[in-house]
């Protein structure tokens, strides 16, 4: 598994939706949809599968959001703005 991952979000969602890094490493979502996303932590409203995990405000047009997994574990989470879009991050030893 690599130290960093890259997710787009589009209007349809995450792509790719589920990606894999090792203990430590950093995933950047990259907003390329014309309207604001905001990447947080499942269960949706509350956020707290991974504390932490929550961009805590909207990622505009163009905008990135980058969070750093030290737990290792499967860790869903989803656009609050628009909770049916959903991803997955795997984080191994």
């Amino acid at each position: 598994a690599a130290m960093q991952a890259t997710v787009h979000i589009t209007s349809s969602g995450f792509s790719p939706p589920t990606v894999t890094i090792k203990a430590g490493g950093t995933v950047t979502w990259i907003n390329d949809d014309t309207s604001p996303h905001w990447v947080a932590s499942n269960p949706h409203p509350v956020h707290t599968d991974y504390p932490g995990f929550d961009a805590l405000s909207n990622i505009p047009s163009g905008g990135t959001y980058q969070f750093t997994f030290n737990n290792a574990g499967n860790w869903g989470y989803h656009d609050h703005r628009n909770p049916g879009l959903l991803g997955t991050v795997i984080v191994v030893q």
